[in-house]
This record gives C-alpha cells, sequence and structure tokens, in this order.
C-alpha cells in the first residue's frame, strides 16, 4: 500500500458507487458518500477496483451508510486481498541467535580451570560495582548452565548473592 491514498481513484469509484445506488440523485448521493473518504482511509487502492464496485452495489438496495459500505467492501477485500508472501525458513535474526548459541556451547565445551579463573579476574577487574555485579551474574549463570562441575571455583560470596537469583530456581538444560 502506498504511503498516500489515491484519492482520485477513490472518489471516482465513490462516484460510480453513487451512480448504480442513487440514479435519480447521483450527485447528492456522491456527495454522501465522498464525506466518507477519511474512514476508508485504512483500505489500499488496491481495493477500489471494478469488482468490488459491482459487488459492494449489488449488496445495496439504496445508498450505503458508512457501516454498510465499510462490511460489503471488507468482504470484497479480504475474499480478494493478494496473497501474503511466503516466509520461508528461519530469518536472519533467528540464524543469528542460534549461530551465537552455538559458538557459546563450542566456546565453553572447552573451558578449563585456567579459563574460569581468567574470567573471575575480568569480572572482579570491572571498571564499576554495577558492571562487576553484572559481570559475576553473567558467569555464574554460565558456568552452572555449561560446566557445573567448575561452580567451586567460583567466590562463595558470588554464589550467596541476594541479587544472584539464578541459582534459586532449576536450571534449564544446557544445549546439546
Amino acid at each position: 500500500m502506498s504511503a498516500e491514498p489515491n484519492a482520485k481513484l477513490r472518489q471516482q469509484w465513490l462516484a460510480m458507487l453513487a451512480k448504480l445506488t442513487a440514479p435519480m440523485d447521483a450527485a447528492n448521493a456522491a456527495k454522501a458518500l465522498t464525506d466518507m473518504l477519511p474512514m476508508l482511509r485504512h483500505f489500499p487502492d488496491a481495493a477500489f477496483t471494478m469488482g468490488s464496485l459491482e459487488a459492494v452495489a449489488r449488496q445495496c438496495k439504496r445508498v450505503p451508510v458508512y457501516g454498510e459500505l465499510r462490511e460489503h467492501l471488507s468482504a470484497w477485500w479480504n475474499e480478494h486481498r493478494p496473497p501474503l508472501p511466503a516466509i520461508h525458513g528461519p530469518d536472519a535474526w533467528q540464524q543469528r541467535i542460534d549461530q551465537h548459541h552455538a559458538n557459546s556451547q563450542e566456546s565453553w565445551d572447552g573451558m578449563t580451570p585456567a579459563d574460569i579463573r581468567e574470567h573471575i579476574r575480568n569480572a572482579d577487574d570491572a571498571p564499576n560495582n554495577g558492571m562487576r555485579k553484572a559481570m559475576r551474574g553473567i558467569l555464574t549463570t554460565a558456568v552452572a548452565r555449561h560446566t557445573p562441575q567448575h561452580l567451586g571455583m567460583l567466590p562463595p560470596a558470588w554464589l550467596d548473592d541476594g541479587d544472584n537469583k539464578i541459582l534459586q530456581f532449576p536450571l534449564p538444560p544446557a544445549a546439546e
């Protein structure tokens, strides 16, 4: 759908509907229908065709009020709108997330005690208390999830931290 609706197309469509539903007073009917244009803005230009005109006019015995016009045009559009494009396979973000998880699991599979000590030092050397706390929580969670045999290497204060709620609940299984 274009950003701005084609006002001329819509006005012509409504004028033809006026002629079909009120042939003896088409000018007044067209004026009444044209006043409804702002309320029809949610329809794309593709909804205003000869096919939709015929379908709506066929349903109306007089100039339709807004509710009738919208109901009939909506019904036609729902049956005739172009199909949405199919989505095939995972999107790019999901592929990136999956790759990140795979890389993360691979990096933890070969984790040694020396690596754990290095991560602990990095967390303790963070520039401020908030960063240290966040890094400690992340490392605690990662060790618990991926290499629980190394949990004993973490400082006990990290595991007893009142803000570290991760270890108070069962952990999800590690990705295989």
